[in-house]
Parts: C-alpha cells; sequence; structure tokens
C-alpha cells in the first residue's frame, strides 16, 4: 500500500527588520506538520547571520523549533528533522532573529513555510 502526502506551501511572507533591529516575526494559523521553511535574506549592509524559530501562542510563548545559519543575501532551506516534527494545531509565531543590526536601510527578509 502506498500512502501520498501533499505538501502545502503557505504564502511567501515579507518579514520587513529595520536598520537597527534584529528580530522579526508574523503569525499563521494551521493544523499538520512543518516539513521545511524557505528563507530568503537579503544583503544587509553588515555581516550578520539569521534564525528562524516557531512559537505556540500561550500566554507566555514556547519555542517548539528552531533553526540557525541563514546566511545574508542568499536562500536557505530549513528542513524539519522528521523523527523531530514540528506538529503545529492552531496560530503560532514565525521569528526571524539575526545575528546583529542589518545597518544601512535594514531590508525585507522572505519566509515561504511548508507543511503536511
Amino acid at each position: 500500500m502506498t500512502v501520498a502526502f501533499k505538501v502545502h506551501k503557505h504564502v511567501r511572507t515579507a518579514i520587513v527588520i529595520g536598520a537597527a533591529e534584529t528580530v522579526g516575526d508574523f503569525t499563521l494559523a494551521w493544523r499538520g506538520f512543518f516539513t521545511n521553511f524557505l528563507c530568503e535574506l537579503p544583503n544587509y549592509t553588515n555581516a550578520i547571520t539569521g534564525a528562524l524559530s516557531v512559537l505556540n501562542a500561550e500566554a507566555t510563548p514556547v519555542e517548539v523549533w528552531a533553526a540557525a545559519g541563514m546566511a545574508k543575501n542568499a536562500q536557505t532551506n530549513l528542513i524539519v528533522d522528521p523523527w523531530t516534527a514540528c506538529p503545529i494545531n492552531g496560530l503560532y509565531t514565525i521569528r526571524l532573529t539575526l545575528s546583529g543590526v542589518p545597518g544601512g536601510a535594514g531590508g525585507t527578509a522572505y519566509i515561504t513555510p511548508y507543511s503536511l
């Protein structure tokens, strides 16, 4: 027996980060499992890297998944390990954290989540 799963591509979301900011986020309501995130960081003025995390919608948010190592001026496909999966059920925050301030005029990063 063959079982097929359909991967759902969510909307490519812009996260605008100002020159002196280091964190940007957006919320997403969904039920399923995240499989990967396509992350696009612009060519910020300063030498920085990015990290992505998923936080639940509790009064005190808890990080349920995280990955680091995104380079500026590049696309990075962050894969969620299927053995540690990232189940989602309801409202979650997708947060981009930079290792330092981007400088210049800041810039717009784009995150596209994929899920089952």
